[in-house]
């Protein structure tokens, strides 16, 4: 399962959740936000709402953050 954009990891924030069953399997992930170079906002509802649609016991939060590495120095 492929949630992240490989052509677009380096540019953009996104913030997702995991949502778990009984069995500790991951049945889906939900994009809570998606943000610029400077961040991206989540709402606390959104995602307890997403994991009580999804009947989920259980939720892992993923955030991706740009890296930005200077190796020239």
């Amino acid at each position: 399962m492929q949630s992240w954009n490989p052509d677009r990891l380096e540019f953009i924030e996104e913030f997702k959740i995991l949502l778990l069953n009984n069995a500790s399997r991951v049945p889906g992930i939900f994009e809570v936000s998606k943000g610029g170079i400077s961040g991206a906002n989540a709402d606390v509802r959104i995602v307890f709402a997403a994991a009580l649609k999804a009947s989920g016991t259980g939720i892992i939060l993923a955030y991706k953050i740009i890296a930005v590495c200077n190796l020239s120095g």
